[in-house]
């Protein structure tokens, strides 16, 4: 087959004729734009998928007052010079689940880094006991993507 005839036949059938695409849509997309959900004070920490994490808090009421105590903590306990937070929806493809995940990023990994990690996220577990099904704080290890955690 000649793929430039068959283009040319294409183009001739083309219709040649103002069309109204009714009112311009000027929005942003949320996934294009992350930014924090409006139900978190979430200063200092990455979201790259907020309309998933919206949809989550929805699902749980009352959940987001107590996330943004963490937050504020986490940003407190990591700073953004350091290291990145990027809270985001995990979803374990096994047990087909869906919990919110801070992962904390930092510029090297170290059994210090680990501890740290470690121990602010034994203490909010046992001040939040009933978040211990729905949230988790760890690292994947990977470098902060984004400039200055922000």
């Amino acid at each position: 087959m000649n793929w430039f005839a068959l283009a040319g036949r294409l183009d001739s059938h083309i219709i040649r004729r103002p069309i109204s695409l009714g009112p311009l849509d000027m929005t942003i997309p949320l996934e294009s734009h992350p930014v924090a959900p409006t139900r978190l004070n979430a200063v200092g920490i990455h979201i790259p998928q907020p309309q998933d994490i919206d949809r989550h808090l929805s699902a749980y009421p009352g959940l987001e007052v107590q996330l943004n105590q963490i937050l504020k903590e986490a940003t407190e306990r990591f700073p953004a010079q350091t290291t990145e937070l990027s809270l985001e929806l995990y979803r374990d493809p096994e047990l087909n689940e869906k919990y919110l995940t801070l992962y904390v990023r930092a510029p090297e990994y170290s059994d210090q880094t680990m501890g740290e990690i470690e121990t602010f996220s034994d203490q909010i577990n046992s001040r939040f006991p009933r978040l211990n099904a729905r949230f988790l704080i760890t690292t994947d290890f990977q470098p902060a993507r984004t400039k200055n955690g922000l």
